[in-house]
């Protein structure tokens, strides 16, 4: 039995020590949405303007501005073992938030975000992350 907790004990701690922290900072971004779409200050912004993200691999996702994480981190393993993170969320805020950290600490991130009151857009930030 003792075997067995220690096992147990053993594998948990193991997880938990698996936790990446990546510090992602944009380098570049692009919109997408609907012609009749034109006087949005969002869209007069460029790639510096943003703020950095944080990724904890076990919390989530965030913005240097945010308090709390978002969404969940999982590593991807298809077709290619281990070639990055993808983290997605779904939320208030959002429609939907997808970040994904290459292999080479490239990542990519993007919202679709359509709310009744502003027509539905896409952007899109790309970037070099920091593993802390």
């Amino acid at each position: 039995m003792s075997k067995m907790l220690t096992t147990i004990t053993l594998l948990c701690f193991s997880v938990a020590a698996n936790a990446d922290v990546y510090f992602c900072t944009p380098q570049g971004l692009s919109y997408l949405a609907p012609d009749d779409v034109t006087d949005i200050q969002y869209f007069n912004r460029d790639a510096s303007e943003n703020e950095i993200f944080i990724v904890d691999t076990e919390k989530g996702f965030r913005q240097e501005r945010d308090d709390d994480y978002r969404g969940s981190c999982e590593i991807i393993t298809d077709p290619i073992p281990w070639i990055g993170w993808v983290c997605n969320a779904v939320g208030e805020r959002y429609q939907q938030e997808t970040l994904l950290i290459t292999d080479g600490r490239l990542f990519t991130y993007s919202h679709h975000f359509g709310v009744v009151t502003i027509a539905p857009t896409v952007t899109t930030f790309g970037g070099r992350c920091i593993k802390a």
